[in-house]
């Protein structure tokens, strides 16, 4: 099969318009947590890190991109996936990085 970093990418450009280089996308983990949609099933995710500027824009399967705080999600309704293992992950990194 394809190779996830070029999976990421072509994901990436097909549902945001952001291009990015597959092997500038740094591997942070494989992680399993509750389906948000989809009650007693479970999604596993392969979790890279890519940092850009460029602007994306919402395409595909993606309905809208919001751009929140780390700390300022109380009103913003999260998959459990996001919620409780990526945002907590990216705080800790945040964290180290200070």
């Amino acid at each position: 099969g394809e190779p996830a970093p070029r999976a990421l990418a072509r994901e990436l450009e097909e549902e945001l318009g952001l291009i990015i280089d597959p092997q500038q996308a740094l591997f942070l983990g494989e992680f399993v947590a509750p389906a948000a949609n989809e009650p007693g099933f479970e999604v596993c995710c392969q979790l890279y890190e890519v940092r850009s500027d460029a602007q994306v824009l919402p395409a595909a399967e993606i309905e809208e991109v919001l751009w929140v705080g780390a700390d300022s999600l109380a009103d913003v309704h999260l998959a459990p996936l996001t919620r409780d293992l990526i945002l907590p992950l990216y705080r800790q990194r945040q964290t180290r990085a200070n």
